[in-house]
Parts: structure tokens; C-alpha cells; sequence
């Protein structure tokens, strides 16, 4: 078909293009660029793009655009600013449709991102997440960071919180009036262990194009064993553990812990940590966290530390949490195993727990017992109790007696 002819379809398909269903409107858009002539065609195009954004349809619109920007390029600003205009003053599915065309429009950031800034602040939630998600397309945006930080502080959803997050890392040092409120996000752990997991990543990411360090984040990261600890990990030991030790004077006992739970980690690298890790040994919720941590330094506080743990072990008697703290020391059985004195001291502590008997905590300091092999001698009698009995735990009994004694 030669081009004058193809140029006389035109009119029919640009007619096609005003309510057709999305797979008709992806042919009839390529055929359009086809048929020429590149003005003409642009025009009716470009009709399509308003047409969409004004009737909310996000798919139709971003295709509109992206086959306008093929055939004319150069009407890139006048566009944008035609949808500009269009989303603020629509309803809820005008604003999505019009920030799936600017997230991607690389068009002038004053047309952009005042749009994007309007729409987020919309009381509609899935228009609010379009703009996020526009912003974070779009990339730098400054005019855009004080609207994000509001609703960071405003908003739970976690669908909008997460994009929010990324439109501020976009931003990267130009958004560091962020991290107040990226801290407390942080701390709220609103989400669960699951959703938790995501926030944290996504805060730690935008810390670091911040360039800042993020120790807070970063303790999460390791405590939670998130994917990137281990670049987290390298930051603390190069940044050092000054913002750590600030942490371990928070209020909120679960930043102490983590902060406890990544200094530990570091083991003799964190030996400047140990006077304000033996004054966390007071706060409660916090404790077993700095006992630990101190005892895997070793620069002092380890036998103050083990002494903690007994104390905890004979003044709890709520068999759940009798059951954590039994699970906890037995992580804490290679650290001590290179000292006499601190093994005996868990080994005390686990035995303080076993003699309670509950019925979860009891296997649990059973269990823990047999790892410390020989260095639990003196759990020997109370294990022996149970031997040849028909109790539940006179099986684990006799094989902790079996390390403990070396009949393995």
C-alpha cells in the first residue's frame, strides 16, 4: 500500500482510537505511527493521549505516550503539560492514568512534579500510591520530599509507605530531612515479621543513597538476617560503633536489643562498646541481648553478664519465656565454651531452668545442656532423675548424659 493511500485511513482509525478496548487500542495505535504522515498522525495520537487520562485509563494512557514520543519527540513538554493539567482537577482514576504517563515522561521537572506532589497528597489512597510510585519513576524530585516525609508520618499502608521510601532514596542526599522519620518507621515495625522485613530493606537502601550510615537500620538488617546484612555488616565495622552505642541509649528496648544483637556480632571490633553494653545489663527487655553481646566481645562484663543470665533464669517462672531464654543460651554455647567459668555459668543457668520442669522449657534446657558437653558436669544428677522413667524428657535426658559424661 503506497502512502497516500495509507494516509486515507487515517481518519478511520483515529476514529477507532476513541473507545476502543486496550488490545484493540495497542494495533490501531501502531497502525496510526504506520500511516503517516508523521503531523497528522502525531495529532490524532496526541488526541488519544487526552482522551485517555481524561476517561482513567492508566494502560491506554502510558501506551498513548510512549507511541507519540516514537513519531514526535519534540512534543514532549507541550504533552506533559497538557496532562499536567488534567490530573489535579480529576477524580481519583483521572490522577492515576495521568501519573502513569509523567512517572515515565522524563518531561521538565517543574511541569512533573508539582502534578505528582498534588496527587499525592490526595485523600484517595490508590492515587496517592500511583504518585508515589510516579515519583520513584521519575526520579529527582526535591519539591516532592516534605509531601513524602507527611506521609510517611500520616500513613500506615503499606503499599504507600514502601513507594515512599524509594521516592525519598530517588532523592538521595537531598532528602536527608527524611531520616527522622525513616527511624521512627523503623521502630514502629508495623507490619509484622513479614512486612517488617521489606520496610526495613527499603530504609536501609535509602539510607544509604543518602549516604548516611544507618547504623540503625543496618542493626535491623543483621538482627533480622535481612538480604544486604552483609554489606550492613562491613558498614558498621568501617564506620564504627559510635551511632550503636548511642542506639543502646534509646528508649525503645527493641533498638537496644538490635544494637545489643550487632555489636555482639562484632565481637572484639566492638570492645568500645562494653561500658555502655554493662549499664544496658539494668534494663529490662533489653538484657539477655547485652549479656550476650558481652560475653562473645570478651573485653570485660562477661562474668557480670553470666551472672545476669542465672538471675534471669531464677527469677523467671513463666515457662514460655523460661523456653526463650533456654533457646538463647543455647546460642550462646561456642561462645563460651574457650572460658570454664562462663560455661559453668550458663550451664547453671540452664540447669536453674530445667529444675523448674515446664513443659517447654525443660527440653529446651535439655537440649541446650548436651551442647555443652562436658563443661555441663554438673547438670549430671538432675539429668539422672529421669533416666529409665517414663517422662517426656527421659529420652533427651540420657542423650545429653551422653556428651556430657563422653559415652558418644
Amino acid at each position: 500500500m503506497d502512502r497516500s493511500a495509507r494516509a486515507e485511513l487515517l481518519p478511520s482509525l483515529a476514529a477507532l482510537l476513541e473507545d476502543a478496548p486496550f488490545h484493540v487500542m495497542c494495533q490501531t495505535l501502531e497502525a496510526v505511527r504506520i500511516a503517516g504522515p508523521p503531523g497528522e498522525a502525531a495529532r490524532h495520537v496526541h488526541a488519544a493521549l487526552k482522551r485517555s487520562v481524561a476517561q482513567g485509563r492508566p494502560h491506554a494512557a502510558e501506551l498513548s505516550w510512549n507511541t507519540l514520543m516514537e513519531i514526535d519527540a519534540a512534543a514532549k513538554e507541550a504533552a506533559a503539560k497538557e496532562v499536567a493539567a488534567l490530573v489535579p482537577a480529576g477524580g481519583p482514576r483521572v490522577m492515576v492514568a495521568g501519573c502513569a504517563v509523567l512517572g515515565g515522561s522524563r518531561a521538565d521537572r517543574r511541569t512533573v512534579v508539582p502534578a505528582l506532589v498534588a496527587v499525592l497528597e490526595s485523600d484517595d489512597l490508590e492515587a496517592a500510591v500511583a504518585a508515589a510510585k510516579a515519583l520513584v519513576r521519575f526520579g529527582r524530585a526535591p519539591a516532592a520530599v516534605p509531601v513524602l516525609i507527611k506521609r510517611l508520618e500520616e500513613d500506615k499502608y503499606p503499599l504507600l509507605v514502601r513507594p515512599c521510601i524509594q521516592a525519598l532514596a530517588a532523592n538521595r542526599a537531598e532528602a536527608v530531612s527524611a531520616i527522622p522519620v525513616l527511624r521512627t518507621v523503623l521502630n514502629e515495625r508495623r507490619y509484622g515479621r513479614f512486612g517488617d522485613g521489606y520496610i526495613a530493606r527499603e530504609i536501609m537502601r535509602a539510607l544509604r543513597a543518602m549516604g548516611e550510615p544507618g547504623e540503625e537500620a543496618i542493626a535491623m538488617a543483621l538482627a533480622e538476617g535481612s538480604r544486604g546484612a552483609a554489606w550492613a555488616f562491613e558498614q558498621v565495622k568501617e564506620k564504627g560503633t559510635t551511632r550503636l552505642r548511642d542506639i543502646l541509649r534509646d528508649e525503645d528496648a527493641r533498638a537496644v536489643t538490635r544494637a545489643a544483637k550487632v555489636l555482639g556480632r562484632l565481637e572484639a571490633d566492638a570492645r568500645d562498646a562494653v561500658p555502655a553494653l554493662i549499664q544496658v545489663l539494668d534494663r529490662k527487655g533489653a538484657e539477655a541481648e547485652a549479656a550476650a553481646a558481652l560475653i562473645r566481645i570478651g573485653h570485660g562484663g562477661e562474668t557480670l553478664a553470666v551472672t545476669r543470665l542465672i538471675g534471669m533464669a531464677e527469677r523467671e517462672n513463666d515457662d514460655n519465656d523460661l523456653a526463650s531464654l533456654a533457646k538463647f543460651l543455647s546460642g550462646l554455647t561456642r561462645s563460651v565454651r574457650h572460658r570454664e567459668d562462663l560455661a559453668h555459668g550458663v550451664a547453671r543457668a540452664l540447669l536453674e531452668i530445667l529444675k523448674k520442669k515446664g513443659e517447654r522449657s525443660a527440653p529446651e534446657a535439655i537440649e541446650a545442656l548436651a551442647e555443652l558437653g562436658p563443661l555441663a558436669a554438673e547438670a549430671v544428677p538432675e539429668l539422672q532423675q529421669y533416666v529409665g522413667t517414663s517422662s517426656p524428657l527421659a529420652v533427651g535426658a540420657v542423650e545429653a548424659l551422653d556428651e556430657i559424661t563422653g559415652r558418644r
